[in-house]
């Protein structure tokens, strides 16, 4: 349960400008169904939700119309935007499916999306790897997801890290696959309502 300090706790968004919020949140969990608990810090909307799974709980916090703070508000209120970064860390089914999943299901409901592969998750982007993947049980065709994604107009960007790091060749990587250094991605994910990372 939220209220139960039984193991650690770890946060989807929310870090800097946020600590003491969350701070509110670590210290007193009933303040989750509280609709004024962004106002409290000065920020206009907050909303906050816990998950559990096992002796760990995920808070999952997203803010909107920051002002006064440089944060752009690109939650989707108020006729802003919507925007998600994705970050994939793994070539494992268990970081590319979630990712791509996740990624493909923010643009059905008109979210800008980027999903940003790190090196170690870049060789699922090799032309083939990505088939190796499909054939899973309950779990639908990772190349469907993949070109979804790119019909769409999401964006897929690898770390431009990889190719001396896992000896990837540009002429091998997938079609529609964009390169960019760190910096560069984490500016265009400037103002993202979301983040996931698997």
């Amino acid at each position: 349960m939220p209220g139960e300090a039984d193991g650690p706790c770890h946060f989807g968004h929310g870090a800097g400008l946020f600590s003491n919020c969350l701070a509110d949140l670590l210290l007193n969990p009933h303040l989750l169904s509280e609709p004024g608990l962004g106002a409290r810090h000065g920020f206009p909307m907050l909303f906050a939700q816990v998950f559990q799974h096992g002796g760990t709980r995920f808070y999952l916090v997203i803010h909107t119309a920051l002002q006064g703070f440089g944060v752009p508000p690109s939650s989707g209120f108020r006729g802003y935007p919507k925007k998600m970064a994705v970050v994939c860390n793994n070539a494992d089914s268990g970081g590319v499916m979630p990712s791509l999943i996740m990624a493909s299901s923010a643009l059905s409901l008109d979210y800008e999306v980027l999903v940003f592969f790190s090196p170690f998750g870049a060789q699922v982007l090799v032309k083939g790897e990505l088939e190796k993947l499909r054939g899973q049980k309950g779990m639908p065709d990772p190349v469907k997801l993949y070109n979804d994604i790119r019909e769409l107009g999401g964006r897929i960007i690898l770390c431009e890290l990889a190719f001396e790091a896992k000896d990837i060749k540009r002429e091998d990587v997938r079609e529609g696959v964009e390169i960019m250094k760190a910096p560069s991605f984490l500016m265009a994910a400037e103002g993202a309502a979301m983040t996931l990372t698997f």
